[in-house]
């Protein structure tokens, strides 16, 4: 276990005690306002704020938060307060924050004569106090463990009662409302008042304990010691009410957006800057940074990519900076992001999440423009066209504004076109200087802010399809940033066709010299002549094993009963067929072009013939 404060510290500690006989003092962070509880805050018993800093106005021990386990119980050792509870509060904050350097008050709560509850140390519920460290010499010789300290005030809730109770009985009032604020905070926090559980070094401990019974003390003094098995009871008789009375409430997870400190921000390469976003707790629960389901922000677009992966933090979790949000108040989160060094722009969405779901109306987006690169663009317009006929050749335009610093001179800078993984481009012209098109700069030189512009042809690829083309701008053969694109368009034959009916059987017989009816209409821009053939393979296109000897080849050859078929029109196909060998065959019928290298698009079915015997 990590030591909570340094050697010369623990000295003081040490020394504390000694002067003290035997009462000691705890050791670290916690505040609380309760709904159900009237609790006097740390303002209205005049806490100083400046106990909290050192000579350099730096904050002395920074709150920290881990999720509340136990109740650990102390008296104060001294005066219960008489007539002015607040100022005997203010000492002991004195003492704690500024004679033993603990940077506060050591207790979450404390409890006067009269009942009243008190905010202890700043910070909310989870915040770690330091009422309870049992030092090294004390877990050797009473706890039988080894040479090192054992730090309690790490997952408990401190509360002291003002006073002194190894000599007075503490008052009914006080002891009262020690039991409400147990069962109070029992119930938000989840800890059961008679319940038990392994902590620290302690096997099965009671969720509600006294000091002495993790450290060599006396406090919180045997009087209140002997009540406390009477406090747990009645504290979880409290407790169980209030979870009864919650027994129907179901926990609703609600948020809505408020602010946020920007929405576009510029950055040069690498650069980081510091966002936040503000929402508003509209369900019904607190959102407790310290306990694991609770409500983070979320990058949407987490990857290697993202604005915030070199930005340090854990997965894509981003907590609140406020460990409570109570319903109705606002909450912030704050976050670092870091500016791409590869990039013009970068947009990264967030939202809260709770449970593994998103909550709606959380939504927020960040833009980063990245200023000061030496050579980036961007597209002003093009005119690539989503779908051409195979071998045309369209004339094409692409400008690009140079977003960089650096001017752009014509014999340095060119347009390339690619395939996928930059092989060379089926688009491939023969006015193009290079495979890859090397696709000259119009314009002499082209200045930050400018227009460039290429204009080059493309030729489209024989075979129908989808192709999907690269893009890129380069200067000196060096990729300029956001200056690569990629389309994908779509390649027509002018001949296409749609299969209107067939009736060849799934079976026949060796004996058997059926006709076939085959029936495609023209469903493309051109008009069907009698070099529109139908064709018929085997399985890989071999010659097919159901050739008759009407056919003219082995594929067949077969004419369309029309002399011509417009677009809109349907073309008829008659021929017989037989196959003298028993088996199952794979048959495939393709509308082909005589003599010409030219696919006729969806002019092709495949059938599973089955021929028996007779």
């Amino acid at each position: 276990m990590k030591k909570v404060f340094s050697k010369s510290k623990l000295f003081l500690v040490i020394l504390a005690a000694s002067l003290l006989a035997v009462f000691i003092i705890p050791i670290w962070p916690a505040q609380a306002v309760s709904s159900e509880l009237e609790i006097i805050s740390r303002k209205e018993w005049e806490a100083d704020d400046q106990y909290l800093l050192n000579e350099d106005d730096q904050t002395i021990w920074p709150v920290m938060y881990q999720k509340p386990e136990k109740f650990i119980i102390h008296h104060t050792a001294g005066s219960n307060g008489g007539n002015d509870p607040a100022a005997t509060i203010r000492a002991i904050y004195y003492y704690h924050a500024q004679i033993l350097g603990w940077g506060d008050i050591g207790y979450n709560y404390l409890i006067d004569s009269e009942g009243n509850i008190y905010e202890g140390r700043k910070g909310g519920d989870g915040a770690i106090g330091a009422h309870a460290y049992r030092d090294s010499g004390c877990n050797v010789v009473r706890f039988n463990g080894a040479k090192e300290g054992v730090d309690f005030n790490q997952g408990t809730i401190g509360i002291a009662l003002l006073g002194n109770y190894e000599n007075n009985q503490p008052n009914e009032k006080a002891v009262n409302s020690l039991k409400n604020l147990i069962a109070q905070k029992g119930a938000e926090l989840g800890i059961k008042p008679n319940g038990r559980g392994d902590f620290q070094d302690l096997d099965n401990a009671l969720n509600v304990i006294g000091h002495k019974d993790v450290d060599c003390t006396l406090c919180p003094g045997d009087n209140l010691e002997d009540q406390l098995a009477n406090i747990r009871t009645v504290a979880t008789i409290r407790y169980k009410n209030l979870r009864d009375d919650g027994a129907s409430f179901v926990p609703v997870a609600q948020a809505k957006f408020v602010k946020q400190s920007a929405e576009v921000i510029s950055l040069e390469p690498g650069q980081e800057a510091t966002i936040w976003a503000k929402f508003r707790n509209t369900g019904n629960f607190t959102w407790r940074r310290y306990f694991e389901d609770t409500v983070y922000l979320a990058s949407t677009d987490y990857n290697d990519s993202s604005l915030l992966h070199l930005a340090a933090l854990p997965a894509n979790q981003i907590d609140f900076t406020t460990a409570n949000v109570e319903p109705g108040e606002i909450g912030k989160v704050s976050f670092t992001i870091k500016a791409p060094i590869d990039q013009l722009t970068a947009t990264e969405s967030f939202q809260l999440v709770y449970d593994g779901k998103v909550l709606p109306g959380t939504s927020f987006n960040i833009k980063v423009e990245v200023i000061g690169l030496d050579l980036a663009t961007e597209l002003s317009s093009q005119d690539i066209l989503p779908a051409t006929f195979v071998n045309s050749r369209i004339k094409t335009t692409f400008r690009f504004v140079n977003r960089g610093l650096t001017t752009w001179q014509q014999e340095d800078t060119f347009l390339e076109i690619f395939d996928l993984n930059l092989q060379p481009s089926v688009y491939h012209d023969q006015s193009w200087s290079a495979s890859s098109g090397q696709i000259s700069l119009t314009e002499k030189e082209v200045a930050s802010g400018e227009t460039g512009t290429f204009t080059f042809y493309l030729r489209s690829p024989a075979n129908p399809g989808l192709y999907r083309q690269i893009y890129r701008v380069v200067y000196n053969n060096q990729p300029i940033i956001n200056g690569r694109l990629n389309f994908i368009t779509r390649v027509d034959s002018h001949y296409q066709a749609k299969l209107i009916s067939q009736n060849i059987p799934p079976a026949i017989l060796t004996t058997w010299r059926p006709k076939a009816t085959i029936e495609f209409k023209n469903t493309g821009v051109a008009t069907w002549d009698q070099n529109i053939r139908l064709n018929v393979y085997d399985l890989g296109f071999t010659p097919s094993q159901f050739r008759d000897r009407n056919w003219l080849s082995q594929c067949g050859q077969f004419k369309m009963l029309e002399q011509t078929v417009e677009p809109g029109e349907t073309a008829t196909f008659r021929f017989t067929y037989h196959n003298d060998h028993a088996g199952i065959y794979k048959q495939i019928f393709r509308l082909e072009l005589l003599n010409r290298d030219i696919v006729v698009q969806n002019g092709g079915f495949n059938l599973i013939t089955r021929v028996d015997n007779k």
